[in-house]
């Protein structure tokens, strides 16, 4: 399949390899359109994630999940989103049985430290919620956040924390329009969290953002330490 694809890294077809789960229809079109976007001067990877709905690979994929069960498809979507969820966390939502077997499929990477952090695949992950529907998929993850919050900080995770803080800056205007069962210790908890992930993956933007979203009333030491690396 790579036969044709010399412009394509090993980083690249390592990714493909994994994406592919084993299956030779899946294999050649994620390689069909890694090689049209490496010809056409663009990541294959991102352009393997920004593919159709409608399109073949799309349609493949599909047709892959298509005997996997709910709780399957549930984790993948979850897992997609939160990517470095511990396996102590991700069992908080997803029976550890099904995070075994995804992870046995060789559908999650487990990255072997303490902490075992879990990243989906993809491609597969992607298809998972497509196959449940925008409205389930999105039910998913804010059931996971919905539960940080509830819990007050008896437990905590960092990518959850910085995916709640992604949906407040899409969703609401300021941290005045957050409900009032939300602690403003609690924002200060996630926004310091989400800046300090941002800062540490180079996305500094994301990490500004995060550290002034609360105006005045959430600044801490701590979000002005990251506003602070974001701007140099």
């Amino acid at each position: 399949e790579f036969s044709a694809g010399h412009r394509l890294d090993s980083v690249t077809r390592a990714a493909i390899l994994w994406q592919a789960d084993g299956s030779r229809s899946l294999l050649r079109a994620l390689t069909e359109i890694a090689i049209e976007a490496a010809v056409r001067g663009e990541d294959p990877i991102q352009a393997i994630d920004d593919v159709s709905a409608h399109s073949r690979l799309a349609a493949t994929v599909h047709a892959h999940i298509r005997g996997f069960d709910d709780d399957v498809l549930r984790a993948l979507v979850l897992l997609d989103h939160t990517p470095g969820l511990s396996f102590g966390d991700a069992a908080r939502f997803i029976p550890s049985t099904t995070l075994n077997a995804l992870r046995a499929a060789g559908l999650l990477h487990d990255d072997q430290t303490i902490m075992h952090r879990l990243t989906a695949n993809r491609a597969i992950a992607r298809a998972a919620a497509r196959h449940l529907g925008p409205a389930v998929a999105e039910g998913i993850v804010q059931d996971a956040l919905d539960r940080l919050i509830a819990d007050r900080g008896l437990w905590w995770n960092a990518p959850l924390a910085r995916l709640l803080a992604e949906h407040w800056l899409r969703d609401i205007p300021d941290a005045a329009s957050l409900p009032d069962d939300v602690p403003i210790e609690l924002v200060r908890r996630v926004l310091s969290d989400a800046a300090r992930e941002a800062n540490d993956h180079g996305d500094a933007s994301s990490a500004a953002a995060y550290a002034t979203w609360a105006g005045t009333e959430g600044a801490t030491a701590g979000l002005t330490l990251e506003e602070r690396l974001a701007n140099t």
